[in-house]
């Protein structure tokens, strides 16, 4: 008898990402429309992200991150991307 493991689908694991980010927004009183705007996305995006549909480019991913971080932290707004070091 064969197993099949589990192959994760691209979106699942940013869906899984999404859940644990809104509950957490939502544990610090956080409204989502505050994070959507923190975030600079749609609602609409955030909901393809969170039910699996489509995995957000990097860059944007990174934003939606450090925003549920600083609001979940009381600061009204992420701080801006640090520039690379030069070599």
């Amino acid at each position: 008898m064969h197993h099949r493991s589990h192959i994760p689908k691209p979106g699942e694991a940013v869906a899984a990402q999404c859940a644990d980010i809104q509950k957490d927004l939502t544990a610090a009183g956080v409204g989502l429309v505050s994070f959507y705007r923190a975030a600079g996305i749609n609602p609409s995006t955030w909901k393809r992200w969170r039910d699996g549909g489509v995995s957000p480019r990097l860059d944007t991913w990174g934003r939606a991150q450090a925003a549920a971080v600083a609001l979940i932290a009381g600061v009204d707004q992420p701080p801006p991307p640090t520039a690379p070091l030069a070599p």
